[in-house]
């Protein structure tokens, strides 16, 4: 008989909790906020650390979009946003009910390989004219938004790029916790739908970059016309919970070890087009597609109820 079993098998009486003496339950309370005291001075120890290793500035959360253009402002939609708002209506609904859920299950979704795939969804012709560089998840004309992988060309993932180069990049955030890596995986959406719900009720009690351990990490995008796209880098799920929670602005960090600014005026010396890997017109077109989509023209065309 396994320790489970011998457990289940106790009787009332001696699986019954005995109250803690008065000292036990105070020196608990202490050891509690002791506990608390301390992850209060690690996250303002790596928020610390951060602060040295970048920029701080604040930017309205409507200029915010993820890595796919799916953008956090309230005229655009969010497939975060989208569960956040089912789970805001309704506490008790389950994942196979939620928006979240019908975009990644849809046919169309679970058959993207590419970056193209999804920025140009809505768009069959701009998916024809792209298709002469196609981009791996992760990977785009500039390289990806971190500055050192992008002297490489970036570190791309997904299931086709892995049935392709032979590659393993299925865990590289966690056992199979990329809901990005094979679209429509319903382990990857189990833990993505629970961890926001998570993070999202945590920030809905407080909000401190301090407490959260540190601030969300952005990468901004430039137009020659001054005009600016904020693309999360990390912190997605706190950004969100902001947005969702109606918070207009938001202090975010733009790191040194980011690409910090990707700026239209230097498309020639973005990697894939300084390598002669892409041509800089559908570079641009991959660029600029940041600043026309908001999430909205994809969910039109899937056909789909959003949510909100």
């Amino acid at each position: 008989m396994t320790a489970t079993t011998q457990a289940h098998n106790l009787s009332p009486r001696a699986t019954a909790t005995p109250t803690a003496p008065f000292g036990s339950q105070i020196g608990r309370i202490a050891f509690d906020g002791i506990c608390a005291a301390r992850q209060r001075v690690a996250g303002a120890c790596r928020a610390t650390t951060q602060l040295l290793g970048g920029r701080l500035i604040s930017v309205p959360i409507s200029s915010v979009s993820c890595e796919y253009g799916f953008s956090l402002a309230d005229d655009g939609w969010h497939y975060f946003r989208a569960l956040l708002n089912d789970h805001s209506h309704n506490g008790s609904m389950q994942l196979c009910d939620s928006a979240f859920y019908r975009f990644f299950r849809h046919p169309e979704i679970r058959a993207a390989r590419y970056v193209n795939d999804v920025l140009f969804l809505h768009d069959p012709e701009k998916r024809r004219r792209s298709n002469e560089c196609l981009f791996h998840f992760n990977t785009y004309p500039w390289g990806e938004w971190s500055r050192r992988e992008s002297l490489g060309g970036g570190t791309p993932f997904g299931r086709h790029y892995d049935r392709t180069t032979g590659s393993d990049t299925r865990d590289r955030y966690g056992y199979r916790a990329n809901i990005w890596y094979e679209p429509g995986d319903e382990h990857a959406l189990q833990k993505e739908w629970r961890q926001t719900i998570d993070v999202y009720e945590s920030v809905r009690q407080s909000y401190s970059p301090l407490r959260h351990g540190a601030f969300p990490e952005v990468v901004l995008l430039v137009r020659n016309d001054g005009a600016i796209r904020v693309i999360r880098k990390e912190g997605h799920h706190r950004l969100t919970a902001l947005a969702q929670l109606g918070r207009t602005r938001v202090r975010v960090m733009v790191s040194r070890r980011s690409m910090g600014i990707v700026r239209e005026r230097d498309v020639q010396n973005w990697y894939y087009v300084k390598h002669g890997l892409c041509s800089p017109g559908v570079a641009l077109m991959i660029f600029r597609a940041f600043f026309e989509l908001n999430g909205r023209e994809r969910l039109k065309h899937l056909g789909i109820d959003g949510g909100y």
